[in-house]
């Protein structure tokens, strides 16, 4: 509730924010907003209930909004209307004064592509995968395939049509070689699974011995400014083995 009174999020069954009542003032009038979303989750188009277009919105990869000034965008309805809608990019509110979207754990910054604070190194860090070793990175910067929804973790995207037809980004022959490469890189069968809210899960418990050791290492390593990591492989050899760190002076 802010000084134009109370607002009322509606969702639908999958999670996504559909429409918005704001009553102005307490004086039990309701202003009504149908979002329309895209593959991300992002809101595109705003529109009344009597179906116009209240306000429209673009945005680049990292989810920064283009100008209504850009691409002759001024001259179609919606895109230089002033929107209070606080839901954009990927469906998350973003600060009018900041321009930081809050991402639940953290905030993002679609300017930079990058969220303003640093993840937990354990959250989602694979030792087969670098990308992931950046606290600050953004879904792997492949933001048109993936969403992260609470600023923890990566998340396969899902869509689903007005018929009730499900979408996905990643499905079938795809979605498992996804499974067979995380679970190879944690040294296991099973420990990484995708749940029904397309989450990728990782079960610690079956996961080697040995590579939770060498991923052991290598955060003790990564997080003490005082010593360094070595990393051995041998050409025609997958194996690649972490040395425990060692002081550096």
């Amino acid at each position: 509730m802010d000084s134009t009174g109370t607002t009322v999020f509606v969702y639908n069954a999958a999670g996504q924010l559909i429409a918005e009542y704001v009553e102005n003032g307490g004086g039990g009038s309701m202003q009504m907003s149908y979002l329309t979303v895209d593959h991300l989750g992002s809101t595109r188009v705003v529109t009344d209930s009597s179906g116009v277009v209240k306000a429209r919105h673009d945005y680049l990869p990292f989810g920064e909004e283009i100008g209504s000034d850009k691409g002759g965008r001024a001259s179609v309805a919606g895109y230089a209307s002033v929107d209070s809608t606080r839901q954009r990019f990927t469906g998350q509110q973003r600060d009018t004064e900041s321009g930081m979207d809050y991402f639940v754990a953290r905030y993002y910054s679609s300017a930079q592509g990058r969220f303003t604070s640093p993840d937990d190194f354990l959250n989602d860090t694979h030792v087969d995968d670098p990308t992931s070793w950046n606290f600050y990175v953004y879904v792997r910067n492949n933001p048109l395939r993936f969403i992260d929804t609470t600023g923890t973790e990566l998340r396969l995207i899902r869509t689903t049509d007005s018929n009730g037809n499900t979408t996905e980004n990643i499905s079938g022959a795809n979605r498992q070689a996804l499974l067979d490469w995380l679970n190879h890189v944690y040294g296991c069968k099973d420990c990484v699974t995708i749940d029904k809210d397309n989450y990728i899960r990782v079960d610690t418990s079956q996961v080697s011995k040995d590579v939770l050791a060498a991923t052991k290492d290598l955060t003790d390593a990564i997080t003490d400014k005082n010593h360094l990591a070595f990393v051995v492989g041998y050409e025609g050899n997958e194996n690649v083995n972490f040395a425990r760190a060692v002081g550096c002076n």
